[in-house]
């Protein structure tokens, strides 16, 4: 997928791989923003017993950083350039994942007694006209544990 920030990739076990791009409504009671999806990684079985599931960049020019905005029940980073945002977040709080975060992307290792098979990431972005008011729109925008309608 194409972004402002450049392609943002998912990575099962170190390799690129195919996942389901699924179109979000972009308003909703907590934010507006100008791009909304779902990436749902399916069939995790498929690749052995852990594995590790990775959803970011490859890497970020000097201006542009990554940050942690977790919450309950949700593991997110976010992205700034300038008053461009770009939010990933995944489900947090689910026996048998991990998590962690890179200066690029958030990484997720599925262990074999979690019977997780699919994962969804839920990407937002926005650019910015008053970062005061806006700046947490990605952040519901982009979590998964709120309505997608």
């Amino acid at each position: 997928m194409i972004t402002d920030l450049g392609e943002l990739n998912v990575l099962v076990n170190g390799s690129l791989v195919d996942y389901e791009l699924r179109e979000l409504k972009l308003v909703g009671r907590n934010f507006k923003v100008n791009g909304r999806v779902e990436l749902l990684v399916e069939n995790l079985e498929s690749y052995g017993k852990s594995v590790n599931v990775e959803c970011g960049f490859k890497s970020l020019k000097n201006e542009q950083y990554g940050s942690s905005e977790s919450g309950e029940q949700l593991e997110m980073i976010s992205f700034y350039d300038g008053d461009y945002k770009l939010s990933i977040g995944v489900e947090d709080e689910i026996d048998g994942l991990a998590y962690s975060l890179s200066n690029c992307s958030i990484v997720i290792r599925v262990n074999d007694t979690s019977h997780i098979s699919n994962l969804k990431f839920r990407v937002a972005w926005i650019d910015m006209k008053d970062s005061k008011v806006e700046d947490i729109y990605t952040w519901f925008a982009a979590d998964p544990t709120i309505s997608s309608d």
